[in-house]
C-alpha cells in the first residue's frame, strides 16, 4: 500500500472548508495519476500528456510520474485560473472607467496596451517561490546559497523606481520598462503569447458588446483569498441592451438593461 499525504493550509477559513479543499487536491492528484499511468501504457497521437510520458533522448531521462504531474497541474492552472483573473480585472477596469471603455470601442486597436497595462497594474500572479542557486546580495540584502524566496511579480511592477505613477492604470505609458507578469529569462511563462491573444480578443468584445458597461450598484467586487493569485471571485456588472428582431434588424431602440456576474 502507497499512503499519500496532502497538506493544504489556507488561513481563514474553516474547518470543514479546509478539509473539503484538501479532499479535491487529493482528488485532482489521484486523477492525473490515473490519467499518467493509462498513457504511459496505451499514448495517443497528438494527446499531451503522451508526449510528456514518452519524452526522451539520449541525453535526457524521460520525465517522471511527478514531474509529468508537475507539467499538465501547472498548464491547467496558467491556463485558466490566470486568464479568468486578467479578464475579470479588466472587465472591473473598464465598468469603472468608461472613458476606458470610450476609446477601446472608438480604436480597438489599443487593445493590446489595455492587455499590458493591466498585467502590470493588476498582476494576475502575486509572486512565486524561487531558489538561489548560489549566494547573492539584493539591495546591500545577502541571500545565500538554497534560500527559498518569494518573488513578488505585482510588487515588482508597482516600483516606482521603474514606473512613473505606478499606481496609477496609464493606457498612454511610454519610454518605461516592461513589466514582469510573465515572469523573466527562463522562467518567462511558457503559455504568455497565448494568453495575450485571449485576452486581447476578450477585452474587444466585452467593450463593443457591452456598451454603458458599469458596476452593479450595491454589490461592489469581491476579491479572492489568495496568497498567489490576483483574481475577482465575485463580479456584479450592468450594462445597457436593445432589442433585435429575429432577423438581425434592430428595433426602434428600445432600451433595456442587463446584469451579469464575471
Amino acid at each position: 500500500m502507497v499512503r499519500r499525504s496532502h497538506r493544504l493550509h489556507i488561513s481563514g477559513l474553516p474547518a470543514g472548508r479546509r478539509i473539503e479543499l484538501a479532499r479535491s487536491s487529493a482528488e485532482f492528484h489521484d486523477f492525473l495519476e490515473r490519467l499518467i499511468s493509462d498513457r504511459r501504457r496505451d499514448p495517443r497521437p497528438g494527446d499531451l500528456v503522451s508526449t510528456l510520458v514518452q519524452a526522451a533522448d539520449a541525453d535526457v531521462p524521460a520525465l517522471t510520474g511527478d514531474e509529468v504531474m508537475g507539467v499538465v497541474a501547472q498548464l491547467l492552472v496558467g491556463g485558466h485560473e490566470t486568464l479568468t483573473a486578467l479578464i475579470s480585472s479588466m472587465s472591473l477596469l473598464l465598468a469603472r472607467e468608461p472613458s476606458l471603455a470610450g476609446r477601446l470601442r472608438t480604436d480597438p486597436s489599443l487593445a493590446p496596451a489595455v492587455v499590458e497595462e493591466t498585467l502590470r497594474y493588476r498582476s494576475p500572479v502575486k509572486g512565486m517561490t524561487r531558489t538561489t542557486t548560489r549566494e547573492v546580495e539584493l539591495g546591500g540584502q545577502p541571500i545565500p546559497a538554497g534560500a527559498r524566496l518569494l518573488v513578488l511579480f505585482g510588487a515588482a511592477n508597482r516600483d516606482p523606481a521603474g514606473f512613473s505613477c505606478p499606481g496609477s492604470f496609464d493606457l498612454d505609458r511610454t519610454g518605461e520598462g516592461g513589466h514582469v507578469a510573465f515572469g523573466r529569462g527562463i522562467h518567462t511563462c511558457i503559455g504568455a503569447p497565448l494568453a495575450r491573444l485571449e485576452a486581447r480578443v476578450a477585452v474587444e468584445e466585452i467593450a463593443s458588446r457591452l456598451p454603458e458597461l458599469r458596476l452593479a450598484q450595491g454589490e461592489p467586487p469581491a476579491h479572492l483569498r489568495s496568497c498567489t493569485i490576483y483574481s475577482i471571485a465575485a463580479l456584479e456588472l450592468e450594462w445597457e441592451t436593445t432589442r433585435t428582431q429575429r432577423d438581425g434588424k434592430r428595433d426602434a431602440e428600445t432600451p433595456g438593461k442587463r446584469r451579469g456576474q464575471a
